[in-house]
Formats: structure tokens, sequence, C-alpha cells
């Protein structure tokens, strides 16, 4: 890295699994800014805390390939961004309307710094790859994303797994922004232990009758009974779909009382919805 020339040739930049902390983040940082011609960018699982993360981030913004455009791959997972690193990364995210592939998995961006980015999203016809994985994210960020999808009209891996907050209410949300797509490419949903019931399974499996070209729906390790579960391969037997379903033998059936009535949720969403906007 010392020896980079002044202006780099760089098309692809890598650095991932290895133990170079917030020094190797401000190491790799200097050198962003002379990549003018970066498209492709792994920085992900280098023990960087939230200090190296956000000067890596500042600097990403500054990096001449960024503010032209130019990246179509971008995977920044494993990485401790927060709210503050969530904002920066939806004003770097906005100018790049050619992205592919965007990894933000296990970022502990939560609501508060996922809700912009998503939003900044928005009409990006070139996104295939999305994952926002382990963000602990809730109801709030699957609202906005209901929002968004329609638009990800190239989408074809969509993974939010592991975001136990998003429960049924968020499950179907995100089920509602699936029927609005329009010849929709997605080929993957994985919605694996993000807390969803049976209501919430049941409207995700009915998305899947307007996903012509899905082929994998992931939702294990949620809240779903046995009864519940064979509801959602009925609903998909019904559709000719069946087969999508991956393995479901690690649900853990909890009752969605608390989660109130289709009235209810409707009622509660529109609160949230209004909470998203003051974000």
């Amino acid at each position: 890295i010392g020896e980079t020339p002044q202006k780099s040739p760089l098309k692809k930049l890598h650095f991932f699994n290895n133990m170079s902390g917030n020094t190797g983040a401000k190491a790799l940082a200097d050198m962003l800014p002379l990549c003018s011609k970066l498209e492709n960018l792994r920085f992900s699982s280098t023990r960087a805390l939230f200090e190296g993360s956000l000067i890596f981030l500042e600097s990403l913004a500054e990096c001449p390939a960024v503010k032209n455009g130019q990246l179509t791959h971008l995977d920044l997972a494993d990485n401790t961004f927060r709210t503050e690193g969530g904002l920066l990364l939806a004003k770097i995210l906005i100018q790049q309307k050619g992205l592919v592939y965007l990894s933000l998995r296990d970022c502990s961006l939560e609501d508060s710094g996922c809700i912009l980015l998503i939003e900044s999203l928005k009409g990006m016809d070139r996104l295939e790859y999305l994952d926002l994985s382990a963000n602990e994210l809730t109801t709030k960020t699957a609202i906005c994303l209901r929002n968004v999808l329609p638009s990800l009209t190239s989408l074809k891996v969509l993974a939010i797994e592991e975001n136990d907050e998003i429960g049924s209410k968020g499950a179907i949300h995100i089920s509602r922004g699936l029927e609005e797509c329009n010849d929709s490419k997605l080929v993957r949903l994985s919605l694996n232990m993000c807390g969803i019931g049976e209501r919430g399974g049941v409207c995700l499996a009915q998305s899947v009758n307007n996903l012509n070209s899905l082929n994998k729906l992931e939702l294990n390790e949620n809240k779903l009974s046995e009864d519940a579960i064979a509801d959602i391969k009925e609903i998909l037997e019904s559709f000719g779909k069946c087969s999508v379903l991956g393995e479901m033998d690690e649900n853990e059936f909890e009752s969605e009382d608390e989660e109130g009535s289709e009235e209810e949720t409707h009622e509660t969403s529109s609160s949230e919805a209004n909470e998203v906007q003051e974000l």
C-alpha cells in the first residue's frame, strides 16, 4: 500500500478475512483517493472497529471512481458502521447507478443507519444482489424496503436473514413490495432467523405467485408451527412452486397474539411509516 503510485490503475480491490483491524482500514483509506478506475471493491471481515470502518467510508466517499459513479460491485460486510456510517453510505450509493452487487451484511446499521441507505437504492435497475442480513433491522426498515423493491427491476438475490425483529409485520410489508414488482427477476429470497410467524410466512408464500423466476425461499429458524409450515407448503404447491422452499427443520413456534390483527398491523404500520419518514 505504501508504494501505491499517485494514480492507481486498479479496477478491482479485494481486502478481506484478515486481522488488520483499524490500522489496516486507515492504511487502505489512504489508497482510495488514488483509485480513479475502481469498479469492484471488497473490504470485509478485517476486524476493523467503528473508528477504522468510518475512516474507510469517509475516504471511499472521496474516491474519484465513487464520485464518478463507477462502482459495480461493493462488499463491505462485517464492518461496524452504525448510524453515521449508514448515512454516509447513502450519500455514496446514490451516485452508483450502475451498481450490480451490494453486500452490507453484519454492519451494525440498525434501522437508523439503513433506511436512508435503502432509499438511496431506489431506481437502481441494474442491482442484482442485495444483502442486508444481521443488521438488527425491524419493521421500520421493512416498510422502506417495501417501497423500494418494485424499482429494483433486475434484483435476483435478496438476503435479509438474521434480523429477528422484522417479524410477521415486516414480512408482510416485504411480501407486499414483492407483489408490486412487475416481471420480477428474483431467484433467491432469504429470510431465515427473522422472527416470522404464521401470518408473515403465509403472506410471503402468497407473494411467490408473482415471482416467476424464484427457485429458493429460505424461511428456516423462524417462529412457524408445523401447521403453519403445512399451510405454506400448500400455498406453494398450488402455484406449482413447492420445490422452492428451503429446509424448515429448525423452526420454533411462538404465539403471534402480541402482533394483533391484520387491521391493527395496518394501523401500527402507518404510524411506523411516519417515523420512517422522520428518520
